[in-house]
């Protein structure tokens, strides 16, 4: 069995330890659900432990048929699209929360700003 280069992954781009980390589970949990123990999975995310594209295959087949993580119907590619969509919005969730902070923080300034002025205003209206 030749070792699959870190570059390689079961959906074209994303690796093993991405695969699983879409479903948000640790590997305690998802390692029995493809049928290997914990230290082993985890020889495989570090690529310290030989796989192949079929035993890639063989995890999405079984994560198919456990309920709720993969539709049956549901083809490698699909879920490689799905999960590139997840995080394509989730990156663009993060830049939103960048912009809107940036903004929270521009509208504090003019904020202050303007209450400089009025402050400056009632000073020199105090004094003439």
């Amino acid at each position: 069995m030749k070792k699959l280069e870190k570059t390689t992954t079961f959906s074209h781009s994303m690796t093993l330890r991405e695969f699983r980390n879409t479903f948000g589970i640790p590997q305690k949990v998802f390692a029995p659900i493809i049928g290997v123990s914990q230290p082993t999975y985890s020889r495989m995310e570090n690529e310290e432990r030989e796989y192949s594209p079929e035993d890639l295959e063989k995890i999405f087949e079984k994560l198919k048929n456990e309920k709720g993580f993969i539709p049956r119907n549901a083809s490698p590619k699909h879920i490689h699209d799905n999960i590139s969509k997840v995080l394509t919005i989730e990156l663009e969730l993060k830049n939103l929360k960048q912009e809107n902070k940036e903004l929270k923080n521009t509208i504090e300034r003019l904020f202050s700003l303007l209450e400089i002025k009025h402050i400056l205003m009632l000073e020199k209206n105090d004094k003439s």
